[in-house]
């Protein structure tokens, strides 16, 4: 039985399916943050199957040496759920209302150019997870774009609230984020890749991260009076999982846990709204 349940986490977690269910439940947190209930809508079936699809397309595009092992046993399957993801996104995209369509392009553009391999200039390739300051930065503005500002806009949210709310968001996931740079520490190092933890540190990575939390609790409990307790468990438990971070935590341990704190955020104040 353990052994089951370890591979059925194994497989939610490398296929992206993991990080999918995160992307929705952090639109769906929003919603009830604006006091409107969870919406299991077109955006919703959008945003699961793009973040699916963009999360294996862009595996399947890394070299096969360059690949975790899962990915380097699983390949045709990734293959195959990236093609069948991209369907669903395009269904998804269909039926969404098309006025907020710039949002989408904009977020769709930063993805693009955050890991592609298309782009050359000279003869080097490029893209702008190369820029150690903007890695982590491109990941929360996108997600923050999809998560926060499109649900925001999607129900009439005065433009006050959408900076203050949206702000809020992207110190949360930039200081979830950051910390990825720990993981990918060695990897970075032995292709030149410059990034927080290489050029500060993995302490000092780690109090940046800290820090930007920090913030972002004190805004949260500014912004959402009804959820204080679950506010400030959630920031609390990431706080402490990035303190406990370091270089030899498996890929599964950072994917699981850190990304799990998205569905867990949504699941408290779900059942507690």
């Amino acid at each position: 039985m353990k052994k089951f349940i370890k591979l059925s986490l194994e497989f939610i977690v490398n296929s992206n399916f993991w990080i999918a269910i995160a992307t929705v439940c952090f639109y769906q947190l929003s919603l009830l943050q604006i006091n409107e209930s969870i919406q299991l809508n077109n955006t919703s079936i959008f945003l699961f199957f793009s973040t699916l699809f963009v999360y294996n397309f862009f595996r399947i595009l890394s070299p096969k040496e360059d690949c975790k092992n899962w990915y380097s046993k699983n390949y045709s399957y990734t293959k195959a759920l990236s093609f069948l993801s991209f369907i669903g996104m395009l269904v998804g995209f269909y039926f969404i209302d098309k006025t907020f369509l710039y949002i989408i392009v904009i977020a769709s553009l930063l993805s693009f150019l955050y890991a592609s391999p298309f782009i050359k200039i000279g003869e080097k390739g490029f893209n702008l997870r190369k820029y150690w300051f903007l890695k982590s930065i491109i990941v929360a503005f996108v997600w923050v774009l999809l998560t926060s500002v499109l649900p925001l806009l999607e129900f009439n949210i005065n433009n006050n609230k959408i900076l203050l709310f949206s702000l809020e968001k992207f110190l949360f996931i930039l200081g979830i984020t950051i910390p990825y740079d720990i993981k990918d520490l060695k990897e970075d190092k032995y292709v030149k890749l410059n990034t927080f933890a290489l050029k500060f540190g993995v302490k000092t990575t780690k109090t940046i991260s800290n820090y930007i939390l920090t913030i972002a609790l004190i805004l949260a409990l500014f912004i959402h009076s009804a959820y204080y307790l679950q506010t400030i468990f959630i920031y609390l438990l990431a706080i402490f999982l990035n303190y406990k971070l370091n270089e030899n935590n498996s890929e599964f341990w950072y994917t699981f846990f850190i990304d799990g704190t998205i569905i867990l955020y949504f699941l408290l104040v779900f059942y507690f709204n």
